[in-house]
């Protein structure tokens, strides 16, 4: 793994990984306005999907309880959704989390067998080439392979999925997906490893509204230079 930039300058341009992940496969009209969404951020603005999220991290960390904790998940979405005294924002946003809950049921047997641990509250900072990349993971992921302790990651993707999906949009989403699962093994390698090895073929972008996962390519050498080029473009574009 190429390493990535070390900076301690506070104001830097600023990106998350489904973000960078987006910017790479965008045209040049695209491009401008990640950054210039990036750069304007509104702290008044809840995140969308925050809740579910917890529910999620909870139910996979905590296999004895997990049926417990999605149902009353579920139900604590459902009265959101359905109490007026609260914003349309937070309505809306409960209602699409209780559909993607919904479809997460269907694709759980794809992530059973594993040991997911709840990460810590920071997980450091990956810069790449000048650019703040957040590619915090959701969980880590153990596993024991012979005298070897392997660690990885997932990030959750989480947002409307597309009802009738073509062939090169379901390419793209999937190319979006290995270059997420890539930054969480960067960032795992740089700051969560510990003791552990990094393993590639255990981290992974968790898309919970398709149902898809995509694992880190073994071999990622040229995604990572791809990735580091796209954020020199970002930092020009962030600076100019």
């Amino acid at each position: 793994m190429t390493p990535a930039d070390e900076t301690s300058t506070e104001d830097v341009p600023r990106i998350s990984a489904n973000q960078l992940a987006t910017f790479m496969l965008a045209e040049e009209p695209g491009k401008v306005g990640i950054v210039e969404q990036a750069r304007r951020p509104n702290p008044a603005k809840p995140a969308h999907y925050s809740q579910l999220r917890r529910i999620l991290r909870d139910a996979l960390a905590n296999p004895v309880k997990e049926k417990s904790i999605l149902a009353d998940g579920h139900n604590f979405l459902a009265q959101r959704a359905a109490n007026n005294s609260h914003s349309e924002f937070v309505r809306l946003d409960a209602e699409r989390s209780l559909e993607i809950l919904d479809k997460f049921a269907g694709m759980r047997n794809q992530l059973a067998g594993y040991d997911y641990r709840p990460p810590p509250p920071k997980q450091g900072k990956l810069f790449i080439r000048g650019v703040q990349v957040s590619a915090d993971c959701d969980l880590l992921i153990y596993k024991k392979s012979g005298d070897n302790d392997l660690i990885g990651g997932l990030i959750f993707k989480l947002g409307q999925a597309i009802e009738e999906e073509t062939d090169t949009a379901q390419k793209k989403r999937e190319k979006k997906g290995r270059i997420a699962s890539t930054l969480a093994y960067m960032n795992i390698a740089k700051n969560l490893a510990g003791q552990r090895a990094p393993a590639t073929k255990l981290c992974w972008s968790v898309d919970a509204q398709s149902g898809d996962v995509w694992v880190a390519p073994a071999n990622n050498t040229r995604l990572i230079g791809r990735v580091e080029s796209a954020c020199q473009i970002y930092r020009s574009l962030w600076n100019s």
